[in-house]
Order: structure tokens, then sequence, then C-alpha cells
């Protein structure tokens, strides 16, 4: 009696396991199955539509259309997730990751979104075959506001430039890495003479417009090859990388501050003036601080 009692608990809480991943799987956005034995997929479902197959081959023909709606930013990883290896090895190691997060296209909204895809293996009770049975959930909104948050962590949140500590561990993380000789690289720390005077005679609310206009010029002129960042107040950080020599360097830093190009000092004194008034100044040939402050205000700045 107790022996028969115990198999029917065994059997109940197979029964319950049982129907819990059969929930599991029917409440999936998508899956699809796999009979490691034959490598040949079974059923599949997305969007709500399953299909049976016959004699259908895994890579050769499943993955391949299964790929070309994965977002071409995360094929690979999804190739390599999914590659028959790579399957065998979390069958046989179940401390291996068995969860990938990716973009897939759906052809309903006409968009790709992010899913989470969990991988799980039954042994099928007539033959003993191995069954993997890949299924994913849609994450978008999810995923959506973990980017966002990633991403602001990362950022100063004034010049939406990198903060300090992003900006410390990916200029850490390139030099870490081997380069060629002939690459040149060069590390900047750019400060904003007399801006306190900035704020404390026109208010903050004007310092911070210079400081978000000062760094839209900087990701103008180091637009490639280059981390841009923010230490704090008014002094930034640039570090320049796969350089082709010291003066393709130098004719970058030219461009760095007010002492620069007409043009981007124009953009500045109107962006701060709100188009209130017309610039028409002619400054020398390398305009200063001072004179952008004189434009402003009608004073000299003070040492």
């Amino acid at each position: 009696f107790q022996n028969s009692t115990k198999q029917m608990d065994e059997y109940n809480q197979l029964l319950e396991n049982q129907m819990f991943k059969n929930s599991v799987y029917a409440h999936a956005s998508s899956m699809f199955a796999l009979n490691l034995k034959s490598k040949k997929v079974i059923i599949s479902q997305s969007e709500g539509k399953y299909k049976n197959y016959v004699d259908y081959d895994y890579e050769n023909q499943f993955m391949s259309q299964f790929l070309k709606n994965v977002h071409e930013d995360d094929r690979k990883l999804v190739k390599d997730f999914f590659s028959y290896q790579n399957i065998q090895k979390l069958f046989q190691n179940s401390n291996q990751k068995d969860i990938l997060e990716f973009r897939y296209y759906y052809s309903k909204i006409n968009k790709y979104e992010w899913r989470r895809c969990r991988v799980g293996f039954e042994k099928q009770s007539r033959n003993n075959d191995i069954i993997m049975i890949a299924y994913s959930n849609n994450i978008d909104d999810e995923k959506k506001i973990q980017l966002e948050n990633e991403y602001k962590a990362k950022k100063d949140s004034l010049t939406d430039l990198l903060n300090r500590d992003t900006f410390n561990q990916k200029v850490d993380e390139y030099l870490s890495q081997k380069h060629f000789s002939q690459q040149y690289s060069a590390y900047m720390i750019i400060d904003l003479d007399n801006f306190k005077y900035i704020n404390d005679t026109l208010g903050h609310d004007m310092g911070d417009q210079v400081l978000r206009k000062f760094s839209l010029i900087l990701k103008e002129i180091f637009s490639e090859n280059s981390y841009i960042g923010r230490f704090g107040g008014d002094e930034f950080l640039v570090f320049i990388f796969n350089q082709e020599s010291n003066i393709e360097i130098e004719n970058n830093t030219v461009h760095i501050s007010y002492n620069t190009k007409e043009d981007n000092l124009s953009r500045l004194i109107d962006y701060v003036r709100e188009n209130n008034v017309s610039y028409t100044s002619l400054f020398s040939e390398r305009p200063t601080l001072n004179d952008v402050f004189l434009e402003l205000t009608g004073k000299e700045l003070r040492d």
C-alpha cells in the first residue's frame, strides 16, 4: 500500500509538472521542438500559428529561415546559441546559460521586438529520444526600459556625453587591447576659462545652455574614433584613437574650444541668445571667450 501510494504521488507530481510545462509552452509567443537524435524539427509555433514538420532539417532548413527574421545585430549571437553543437552542450551541462534575448521581426506589426528565449529538454517515453523545446516570450516593453536605464546610467544628464566613470571604463578597455604600432591616440582634458563668471552673471540656466551647445560642438568635431565625456562642471574629456598620425590629432584639436571657427562661435551665440540679438560683430582671426561674453552682455570678462 505504501509503495502504491508513493508511485501515485510521483505520478501526480509528474503530471502537474507536465501540465505546468504545457501551460508555459502554450502561453509562449513562439516555440519550436527539435529531436536531438535525428536533428529534425518536429513542430513550431509563431504568432499563434502551429506548424508540423516531416523530415525538416534543423540547421540547413529551419534555422536558415529563422535567422532571416532576427535583427542583423543579433544574428550571430542567435546563430551561435542555437547551433547544434551548443544545443548538445546545453543538454549535457545544466549549468550552462540557457536563456537568450534578441530582437525578432513580427510581420503583424512590421517591426522588430525583443524576445527572451529559454531552452528545455524532454525525454520521449516511447523511444527515449531527447527533444529540445525552445520557447520565447515578448519582453519588448521590459527590455526598452532596461536599455533606457542602462543608457542613462552611462551618460551625463546635462550634456548627454559619457559620464566620467563610463568614459574611463571605455578608455581602459581600449588601452587593454592590442593595437597596431602606427595607430595614434590622444587624451585631452578641456575646461572653459571664466565659465564661473558666466554662471554668476547670466545665471546657471544660461550656463547650462552653453555647456550643452559646447557638447554638440565636441560631437561634431570628434564624430568618429573617439570617446567624449564630461568630467564635471566645465571640464570635458576627449580620447581620440585609431588616428593615422599626430598631425591628424593636431588638426582636430584646433577646433575644440571657442578659439575655433567663426561658424561654430556664431551658432553658439545664436543659441544662447535664442536669436533675440543678431550676430554681426567682427571678431579677430582667433576669437576668444571674452569676445563671446562681450557680445552677450556688453561687458568685459573679469580675470
